[in-house]
């Protein structure tokens, strides 16, 4: 019997992976490790043995990581007050409040009828895939979210392909992480490479849902990569896979979450030494990553950015 699948999804599961956890449940092959795929907040500490019932194994799992739906999906009134700290800390009560009368200004311009058409100049690529990437449908409580953090744009299929291939790696050697994957359409581009596997973190379970729906109506197809998968979590807390990484970021964080990333990234890198390459879209916070004395652009133009540590 199969995990019910929207338990699955509310403990930031991409659909799909019942068989990792069911081999485990009933001893059809050797424990599912979290640690081994991904991890969650920075606690990747739970092991499902065949001693564990499937409900009990459930419920260890949310609760050793803290991951229940209502603590996994961020509040507006958590996503304010954080975006407000983080104003304060930069510029004055009244520089701050401008800023927020600015940003209340362009929700309401960004609703009406004409910019809404004019964001479904993105859908170009779902046409011809079948799936939604989009940002033009994108609900009003995932746009506050996003404009308290960082909008949901997806990458444009040219500047992906252009910056991927710019690489000049051995793609099956590297694992694919894209920070902030929205509806997964990065993810799915990057199934035409073959990277040894693709995941993508993202905070609004809404938009993570949708990505997952994708990556199943992608199952079907002969993908040169190794597995796909879509975690729901806040980027600047994720644990980086093992092994050498190619990282998007598409402009998914505003500078004080970039920073704690970029540190996150160093930190993984101390730890474990291997090549790391970070691809940059839209860079308007460039110069965060330029700081580091890990990284260095190696290429690039005015659309994107590529780094990469010294190994």
């Amino acid at each position: 019997m199969d995990l019910p699948s929207g338990e699955l999804a509310r403990l930031g599961v991409a659909g799909g992976h019942n068989r990792f956890l069911r081999s485990s449940f009933y001893g059809h092959g050797p424990a599912f490790t979290l640690s081994q795929r991904y991890a969650v907040r920075s606690v990747p500490v739970f092991r499902a043995s065949t001693r564990n019932s499937r409900l009990d194994c459930v419920a260890h799992f949310a609760t050793i990581l803290n991951f229940s739906l209502s603590q996994q999906s961020p509040t507006l009134t958590a996503a304010f007050r954080r975006w407000w700290r983080e104003q304060r800390h930069q510029a004055s009560f009244f520089t701050a409040g401008r800023r927020l009368i600015a940003l209340g200004l362009e929700f309401l311009r960004d609703s009406l009828p004409d910019r809404k058409r004019q964001r479904y100049g993105d859908v170009d690529y779902d046409w011809e895939y079948r799936v939604d990437t989009t940002s033009a449908n994108v609900g009003w409580r995932a746009r506050i979210m996003g404009a308290l953090h960082s909008a949901y744009q997806p990458i444009e299929p040219e500047l992906f392909r252009e910056a991927v291939n710019s690489l000049g790696i051995d793609f099956s050697q590297f694992a694919f992480v894209d920070v902030g994957s929205g509806k997964g359409r990065a993810l799915l581009m990057a199934s035409e490479y073959p990277f040894r596997r693709v995941l993508g973190v993202e905070l609004l379970p809404e938009l993570n849902s949708i990505a997952q729906e994708n990556i199943g109506k992608f199952s079907g197809r002969n993908l040169r990569c190794g597995p796909i998968e879509a975690v729901c979590g806040d980027a600047t807390e994720f644990a980086f896979p093992e092994g050498s990484l190619v990282i998007l970021l598409n402009n998914p964080l505003p500078e004080g979450g970039l920073r704690k990333l970029v540190g996150n990234v160093q930190e993984a890198v101390r730890e474990e030494p291997r090549a790391v390459f970070v691809i940059y879209a839209n860079p308007v916070l460039e110069g965060v990553v330029s700081d580091s004395r890990w990284f260095r652009k190696v290429a690039g133009t005015h659309q994107y950015a590529v780094f990469r540590n010294e190994v």
